[in-house]
């Protein structure tokens, strides 16, 4: 659910590889990382290896920090460990990457607090962390970056991925698809069981949603009852169909309501294109929530969605 195409382990779910614990090992006093100071998700920290190892970045999928920006070289460098330092290696020109403001040219011994700019834009800073200050760090992007109640991207966030996620598409040429949801009725629920109760249902319908999705998805809540979902890769069709599932998963979750039954359902505003120069990628998230209007104004409980035409489609792909 907080898939960033700075693709490293979600310190959240840390894998054996990449966790902090794997990182340090046992006797270790500190970890070495890099935190983003700009771009798509500030503040994440990203682990680096104590020992023999390397991490590739560079805007490959297949790289360990994949930064998908237009403006970084496919391999843009690695971080490696060498004789018990840490070493960063230029693999492109040396006005791509720079330290303390200065161009590496080949390879750089990093230290404590060295602050690294990829490309024109991206900033990070090394640090070598403690325990607790990883957890406080993790602490301060969690809330700047996620919803406190169901745990998922806040609004500035997912429009945060969402801009990146339109350059990618953008580059290749891929579809890309967007879902805004809302809650049908949810006002009136709250002030018959209260807001504890509607706080209940918004956190087990966020767990459905996000077991209906593909992990490479991207599921937000954007408002009081609202619900945002990205679909990389996915044409009209395809949004389609999870659109469909998601909103009769919705009729499937039993809603505590005492004797009265309360009946869920949501509304559902779709749009899918391929991302073309002449468009913002907000235009995007506000065409498909001009698309919910519909389907609320027609009475809730469907999809309401553009139908793209070929000639359109035609023309982005040219």
């Amino acid at each position: 659910m907080q898939r960033t195409d700075t693709r490293i382990h979600d310190p959240q779910q840390p894998t054996d590889e990449f966790s902090p614990q794997a990182m340090m090992g046992e006797s270790a006093q500190s970890q070495p990382c890099l935190v983003q100071l700009s771009g798509v998700g500030t503040g994440r920290l990203f682990y680096l290896p104590t020992r023999e190892g390397a991490i590739q970045i560079g805007r490959l999928e297949t790289a360990d920090l994949c930064l998908a920006y237009p403006e970084i070289a496919p391999e843009q460098a690695r971080i490696f460990v060498e004789a018990g330092e840490m070493f960063l290696e230029n693999l492109h020109r040396p006005q791509s990457l720079r330290v303390q403001g200065q161009p590496i040219v080949e390879r750089h011994r990093l230290q404590h607090g060295d602050r690294l700019q990829v490309g024109p834009y991206l900033a990070f800073k090394y640090l070598r962390l403690k325990e607790d200050e990883i957890a406080c760090q993790e602490q301060i992007y969690r809330s700047s970056s996620h919803d406190p109640l169901t745990q998922l991207a806040n609004a500035r966030h997912f429009q945060d991925l969402l801009e990146q996620e339109w350059s990618y598409a953008k580059r290749h040429k891929h579809p890309l698809s967007i879902l805004c949801l809302d809650i049908d009725h949810f006002r009136q629920y709250n002030e018959m069981w209260g807001f504890s109760q509607g706080d209940r249902v918004l956190s087990q319908y966020s767990e459905r949603l996000q077991q209906s999705l593909r992990r490479e998805d991207t599921l937000a809540r954007v408002g009081a009852d609202g619900f945002a979902i990205l679909l990389r890769g996915t044409p009209h069709e395809g949004a389609l169909h999870v659109a469909e599932r998601i909103r009769q998963t919705a009729k499937q979750l039993t809603i505590p309501t005492g004797s009265t039954p309360f009946c869920l359902t949501v509304s559902i505003g779709m749009l899918s294109t391929i991302p073309h120069p002449a468009r913002l990628p907000l235009s995007l998230l506000q065409s498909a929530h001009e698309q919910l209007h519909h389907a609320q104004q027609q009475g809730g409980d469907q999809i309401a969605f553009e139908i793209p035409s070929l000639t359109a489609l035609n023309a982005e792909i040219c």
